[in-house]
């Protein structure tokens, strides 16, 4: 309430008059860190709280609540997105579960909190709440050899994300019917570990684990200090004799994880250890372009589609193949919608010895694929429709709008263009053909950017055909034209003008 002096007469109390400060002063820890898969219910203190009021994280560096571009949303999905809070023993209760990708790195503070009252229209930025995300984000997929005949033979393992240190414990298993809290204590023989983590002297941090036994795929479970074990599925390991072509391989990443469907889209496998090293057993590149291990149709190694994503297996060949690279299509199907795809690699070729010593086993790798509708793609206008002769590429750009972009996703609740990369955009003319690599303007992704060719006078001002590609493979069948024109200036007036 009001005190108020008036200058004859003494202080005066105003209990009618009522001044309501509303503000988020901290949170129960200022600096508040969970784990990604981790159900989080982060409590507010301050003033004004109230069931009702929103909330929403944002960039550690971001400077207000707002976002670039008409149509966007500033929130982060894979926190929660636009969270409503409870009001419990006078705090304000968020609750979220941070998704894969969320990881807040450590070379920051964690995200920012933006807070909206009820009785205030806007979103306020509180720098003083801070959220942190520990994540693992590597390996995604590394082979490691087993060697049951030396006990104490181990593989460094090095793992990367947010959160991590030295004193963390991690091991491997192949039971998915366990939770990684039982995993840690039940004497049951795991993959690998567990193994108390240590850090490098470049701050990576590694654990040394044996592998006593050959399995084709085992999840990770990672503990964090002052969390209970937790289960990251994106890293996995496929334990494999050492003479197998992919033995080596260690996996960066596949790309894109996505594609049309019926449509035949090529995927990169790529990482290190495709290629022997000087004197050792032939890998996937020598087996490549072996001739003698070929089959009738001139293949020496495949991929095989199969999990819950197809009704079948598919099987494909390796199109080419370097040190770093690996590169087979995808089947022409119309897969479920958007779940767990297994890419088996594997070889063929091999003579009895070689077979028994699991040299041609397949060694698998789990990714969630989008598939999309490329008939929902449309493109519906060009802004600007045309642009002038000799104008240089580095200084022009068309925005293509597009329609059903997010319903084209088979999952809709699925972000497709994380997936599938960046767009891209195709122009064309009789005799010229370019596809250029775009960007999505802002976070609402209703609209694709990109450079307008470099188009000479000579070339008699043609009219582009312009096409739009979510994943740089499978066009849409619709498109717009884009005018070249001349634009030529005769005169001006005045012509000069004084020295400053």
């Amino acid at each position: 309430f009001l005190c108020y002096k008036f200058q004859s007469e003494a202080v005066a109390a105003f209990p009618a008059v009522e001044l309501q400060v509303f503000e988020v002063s901290g949170a129960t820890n200022p600096n508040t860190t969970t784990v990604v898969g981790r159900e989080t219910a982060l409590h507010l203190e301050g003033s004004g709280l109230g069931t009702g009021d929103e909330a929403y994280f944002v960039a550690p560096d971001a400077t207000d609540c707002s976002c670039d571009g008409e149509g966007c949303t500033p929130y982060r999905d894979d926190v929660g997105g636009l969270l409503t809070a409870t009001l419990n023993n006078g705090r304000g209760v968020v609750s979220f579960v941070p998704l894969a990708g969320s990881g807040t790195g450590s070379d920051n503070d964690g995200m920012q909190l933006c807070y909206r009252f009820q009785v205030e229209d806007t979103f306020v930025l509180y720098p003083n709440v801070r959220l942190k995300v520990n994540e693992v984000t590597s390996p995604v997929y590394e082979i490691v050899s087993a060697d049951p005949n030396f006990a104490d033979k181990t593989t460094r393992v090095y793992f990367d994300g947010s959160g991590l240190a030295a004193g963390d414990i991690a091991l491997w298993s192949d039971r998915d019917t366990l939770t990684c809290q039982q995993l840690f204590i039940i004497s049951y023989p795991n993959v690998g570990g567990p193994v108390v983590l240590a850090e490098d002297g470049e701050g990576r941090v590694f654990g040394d684990f044996n592998f006593p036994r050959a399995t084709p795929q085992a999840f990770l479970c990672y503990q964090f200090e002052g969390f209970p074990a937790a289960k990251f599925a994106g890293s996995q390991i496929s334990v494999v004799l050492s003479r197998n072509p992919f033995a080596l391989m260690q996996l960066e990443s596949i790309l894109p994880n996505g594609a049309a469907i019926l449509t035949a889209t090529p995927i990169t496998v790529s990482g290190s250890g495709f290629a022997a090293r000087q004197g050792g057993d032939p890998r996937a590149l020598e087996w490549f372009n072996d001739t003698s291990v070929q089959d009738a149709n001139g293949n020496s190694l495949y991929c095989r589609w199969t999990g819950d994503a197809y009704s079948t297996s598919f099987v494909a060949p390796v199109v080419s193949a370097s040190a770093t690279q690996l590169v087979c299509n995808t089947p022409v199907d119309v897969p479920r919608a958007d779940t767990d795809v297994e890419l088996e690699l594997f070889a063929v070729g091999c003579d009895a010895e070689q077979q028994a010593d699991g040299v041609c086993d397949a060694v698998t790798i789990t990714q969630t694929f989008t598939f999309y509708n490329p008939n929902l793609v449309q493109v519906v206008r060009l802004v600007p429709p045309g642009a002038p002769a000799g104008f240089l590429e580095s200084l022009s750009s068309v925005t293509v709008s597009g329609y059903s972009l997010e319903d084209a996703a088979l999952g809709r609740d699925i972000d497709l263009y994380p997936n599938l990369g960046p767009p891209s955009v195709k122009f064309e003319y009789p005799g010229f053909e370019r596809t250029i690599v775009g960007s999505f303007p802002d976070a609402g992704r209703a609209d694709v950017r990109s450079a307008v060719p470099y188009t000479s006078f000579s070339a008699g001002n043609p009219t582009y055909t312009v096409t739009l590609s979510l994943d740089n493979n499978t066009f849409t069948d619709s498109s717009r034209p884009f005018v070249i024109y001349n634009s030529v200036v005769d005169s001006g007036a005045p012509l000069g003008g004084p020295t400053s």
